[in-house]
């Protein structure tokens, strides 16, 4: 039978989203698990079996939600509350639950508040009672120990203590007293550097901003999600890489006449309502194609 998809036929659909950490369809990445669609009919398996149904295959179904993504509100509410827990918008998610009529996740919202005391303490510049709080496991991990180790460094210089910042460094960052590699280094270098000049038309006085901070808390937030067996990214975080990968693919594939954001692309490609044959002859006029296959 000819499909009725003229953008993506499902015959061309031959290759996966990367993995961005979550399975590799979009609707998985969304729901908490998979969902089957109606099959309208019966088809045979290639063994010749009349009871293989659409229905059945896992793969089939993957492709078609990948697609015809088409969420409902109810999983579109679940991953926009995802990205409130995952970032610690605590007043947000109190309201956003009441608007929408969704029961509040006791769970979630008690180890979002935990995560949030961690994280101001960080974000305070209090970071030994932050690694006093952090389970042992997470300081295990070697961006996180890297991260808040070398933060508390910063703490220290900005202080203007003079002898600890060193000690410190040999004591936490020298593992069986060999250096950092040499990324690590070159950071590490770059902050002792603050000890001499410290002024703010240094190109080091970055490491004294508060984004260095909160840049140590996201990377301690994401550890624990990951201890806890949460993903360390929200999931709107990893639709927009599968977003951001795939306009790449299309972009080597064909090139463009001029560079535009993801952003700016969406914005010029869906300003106006069109149905699709107007949107596949626009789309081809921005980028185009030799056969709607090479969208695969």
């Amino acid at each position: 039978p000819e499909d009725d998809d003229e953008w993506y036929p499902l015959s061309e659909r031959q290759t996966q989203f990367p993995n961005f950490a979550l399975p590799t369809t979009t609707r998985p990445a969304i729901n908490s698990a998979p969902q089957y669609l109606v099959s309208s009919s019966r088809s045979y398996s290639p063994t010749g079996s009349e009871q293989f149904s659409d229905q059945e295959d896992v793969e089939f179904n993957n492709f078609v939600d990948v697609m015809r993504p088409e969420p409902t509100r109810e999983e579109l509410n679940r991953t926009a509350l995802d990205y409130f827990l995952h970032h610690g918008h605590s007043e947000v998610v109190h309201t956003f639950c009441k608007e929408m009529g969704i029961p509040l996740p006791e769970k979630e919202i008690r180890e979002m508040n935990e995560r949030n005391e961690i994280r101001n303490l960080i974000c305070e510049g209090k970071i030994e009672e932050a690694i006093a709080r952090l389970p042992a496991v997470v300081m295990e991990d070697e961006a996180v120990h890297f991260a808040v180790h070398k933060q508390h460094i910063i703490e220290m210089i900005r202080n203007e203590q003079a002898q600890e910042p060193v000690e410190y460094f040999r004591t936490h960052l020298m593992k069986d007293g060999k250096r950092p590699n040499d990324e690590r280094m070159e950071v590490i270098e770059g902050i002792f550097t603050l000890m001499v000049f410290a002024d703010d038309d240094s190109e080091f006085h970055v490491y004294l901003e508060q984004r260095e901070r909160e840049l140590t808390a996201k990377v301690v937030n994401s550890a624990l999600l990951g201890q806890m067996g949460q993903s360390r990214s929200s999931k709107v975080d990893l639709l927009a890489k599968s977003l951001a990968w795939a306009r790449n693919e299309v972009s080597q594939k064909h090139g463009q006449q001029k560079v535009t954001t993801t952003v700016q692309w969406a914005d010029d490609m869906f300003k106006t309502e069109y149905n699709i044959n107007d949107l596949v002859e626009k789309a081809l006029r921005h980028s185009p194609l030799d056969d709607t296959a090479d969208l695969c």
